[in-house]
């Protein structure tokens, strides 16, 4: 049966996961929450969701939804994940999140409500995601030395007045907006395990305070490394590499594919399919080709697997972990851009 969801915020990033999740079964819109009565029901009706209230509170009151997606500001995010949780109702969340400890506030709240916490990092559900994880990096012949990522995503036509914009709101700035992936990408790749230290460094605008760019250097035991580049300024980029001794897999889009994105990267026409480049100790390379594929709709499929019964729910618990060390890095980033130090996290 698909999830019910309710949706707290009619932000534009709301648009893009319900405008896909309308070609999926795994989950539906039943009701959409905005400060402003007039503009959730605009929502409503633009995408053909049945209710719409004045409130975030009546969402969580609404007996007919088992979840709530939460696309508000990072600032306001513990707030209303925590109230959700408390409503026993499932929780999808936007990223980042201010701190590591609020994440783990969050994870505390939905673990004694007994309901589930995911973060909507749609890259990781992708097929392309699944294929490196077990051509490559389960396989025992693979020894991952090192992953590279640089992510831009111009912004100034809409400075200053974009949220990303507003530290009040969005206090984490490039580093969260787009160093979350990032980071998130890195860990994936060391299934998780943390860094022993962090270098970096970054600009804050002037008239903003807004952090709007980072690079980044994460050292890993046993002399193995990460290095991540992130900015608001820089022509809109994304690409990712992975690296062993023997093997360099790289591809482009790893966030959000440019040829199968529709609402960020208009485009006249789609290819649903995804490649990597393999390549050798020799310079020899092959593209592979991943098979169809919408993250979001991959994403919702694995929630609803999730929260199935009460047993999905504490095996899924691990979503929720992978948001606490994606944090606890972005924390240690930010302390060593502020401090002008290597950050240990030992």
């Amino acid at each position: 049966m698909p999830v019910r969801f309710g949706i707290i915020s009619a932000a534009g990033i709301a648009e893009k996961v319900v405008g896909v999740m309308k070609q999926s079964k795994h989950a539906e819109f039943v009701c959409v929450g905005a400060r402003d009565l007039e503009k959730a029901k605009a929502f409503a009706l633009k995408n053909n969701i049945p209710r719409a209230y004045g409130t975030y509170e009546e969402v969580l009151s609404d007996k007919d939804v088992q979840a709530v997606y939460i696309p508000v500001p990072t600032a306001l995010r513990l707030e209303w994940v925590i109230k959700a949780a408390n409503a026993k109702k499932h929780v999808l969340v936007e990223k980042p999140f201010a701190s590591a400890d609020q994440v783990k506030q969050m994870q505390e709240a939905c673990i004694s409500n007994g309901v589930h916490f995911m973060d909507n990092t749609m890259h990781l559900h992708h097929l392309r995601t699944k294929y490196v994880e077990e051509k490559f990096l389960n396989s025992n012949g693979f020894e991952l030395h090192r992953v590279n990522n640089a992510l831009s995503y111009y912004t100034m036509n809409d400075y200053p007045t974009n949220i990303r914009f507003n530290p009040k709101l969005e206090p984490l700035g490039a580093l969260g907006d787009l160093g979350w992936y990032t980071t998130r990408n890195i860990l994936w790749a060391f299934k998780y395990q943390l860094p022993v230290s962090v270098t970096a460094s970054g600009h804050f605008d002037d008239q903003t305070g807004t952090l709007m760019d980072v690079s980044a250097i994460l050292n890993f035991p046993n002399n193995k490394t990460a290095t991540f580049n992130v900015s608001f300024k820089d022509v809109t980029r994304q690409h990712t590499e992975l690296v062993s001794a023997g093997t360099l897999i790289r591809y482009e889009g790893f966030v959000l594919p440019f040829e199968n994105e529709p609402y960020v990267f208009p485009r006249e026409s789609y290819n649903p399919r995804q490649t990597i480049t393999v390549g050798d100790v020799n310079g020899n390379t092959q593209t592979v080709t991943i098979d169809a594929c919408d993250q979001v709709i991959k994403l919702f499929e694995q929630y609803e697997k999730d929260v199935a019964n009460e047993e999905s729910i504490k095996k899924a618990q691990k979503w929720a972990e992978e948001s606490v060390r994606t944090s606890i890095v972005l924390d240690a980033v930010l302390k060593s851009i502020k401090t002008n130090t290597t950050v240990s996290l030992q």
